[in-house]
């Protein structure tokens, strides 16, 4: 997590195996999708990983709103949470 204003790095969100390739956040929350086949919901405000689901393979993307959690996987899937 970056300061945009000052440019340097405040917080390093550890966690997947491989590449992140999908990220959506709110005012409460970081959502990370990854190549390790894992959505990791984290709170920024500590930083720390409140969640990790277990998807049934890559995740290309994801997406969430205040009810539901949406995962698009390689098995040309999506996955409602």
């Amino acid at each position: 997590m970056w300061d945009m204003r000052s440019g340097t790095c405040h917080r390093t969100l550890a966690g997947h195996a491989e590449q992140i390739t999908s990220l959506q956040f709110d005012d409460c929350n970081i959502v990370t999708g990854g190549l390790d086949g894992t959505v990791k919901i984290w709170d920024m405000r500590s930083g720390g990983c409140m969640t990790t689901i277990v998807a049934d393979g890559p995740v290309h993307s994801m997406a969430f709103d205040e009810r539901m959690l949406y995962i698009g996987t390689t098995e040309s899937m999506i996955k409602v949470r």
